[in-house]
């Protein structure tokens, strides 16, 4: 019979915390929200080009279906995927993921329905300003693309089924 044995990794971090002397949560807290600070223009200035990017892949798809052309702007959507959050846009980041989610069931059903990616696109461009928007206006877009989402699921399954 073979016995089991545990392992538990040593967190620095967690030594730090215990040690006199050493930081305390509110410390390190405090350190980690100014190092993203820091970096935060930088952020915004690559969330911006990150639209862009999906800009231009959007406009290079044609009227029918093309899958590269959709794996192209997946690709891009993609890229966008967690930089909004470290800057405080959590909601364009649920709208990237759901774009994402979209154009993966597109590809996977082999048609391409360019009214709901076109509504996903403009939706990311306001939801990168929601202090402009307001918060109820914000609930209301991301509550609208995912009505996008579930008529094109229901498309899909009729599909499917049929």
């Amino acid at each position: 019979m073979s016995e089991v044995h545990y392992y538990r990794p040593k967190m620095k971090l967690a030594k730090l915390l215990r040690e006199p002397g050493g930081k305390t949560v509110g410390e390190a807290v405090k350190d980690a929200n100014a190092g993203l600070e820091s970096i935060s223009a930088d952020c915004l200035n690559e969330v911006d080009a990150g639209l862009g990017r999906i800009d231009a892949a959007f406009a290079a798809i044609p009227t029918g279906f093309d899958i590269e052309a959709l794996h192209g702007l997946y690709t891009a959507v993609n890229g966008l995927i967690g930089l909004p959050g470290i800057v405080g846009l959590s909601e364009m980041e649920t709208a990237a993921y759901s774009l994402a989610d979209l154009i993966d069931r597109m590809m996977a059903a082999g048609r391409f329905e360019r009214e709901a990616v076109r509504v996903h696109v403009q939706a990311l461009r306001l939801l990168r300003r929601p202090d402009v928007l307001g918060l109820t206006a914000v609930g209301e877009v991301l509550a609208g693309l995912a009505q996008v989402r579930d008529k094109y699921r229901n498309i899909e399954a009729a599909a499917a089924a049929g």
